[in-house]
């Protein structure tokens, strides 16, 4: 299983780029538009959904598009199943 590295996180075609600091905390940033349409649309918040990366345990599996190296990871927020695909 991979080491959560700078990267690039997909929620259903919505961008989420992360980052592990020294620390061991991660940065979250997305387009506040496209998080409230996806909260709108699906029900789920990229707020809530970096809560798949603190830890909890995590389903972590190749998902490779092309010459792109991509992961997808699937863990449960609040008894919901929630994948994420990132770089």
């Amino acid at each position: 299983m991979p080491h959560h590295h700078p990267s690039r996180a997909c929620v259903r075609n919505l961008y989420v780029s992360t980052f592990v600091t020294t620390s061991g905390v991660m940065d979250f940033e997305w387009w506040e538009a496209k998080r409230l349409a996806v909260l709108r649309e699906r029900g789920i918040d990229f707020v809530d959904a970096q809560a798949l990366f603190d830890g909890r345990p995590l389903y972590t599996a190749p998902s490779p598009r092309g010459a792109e190296e991509r992961w997808l990871s699937v863990g449960e927020i609040d008894d919901r199943l929630v994948a994420v695909v990132w770089t």
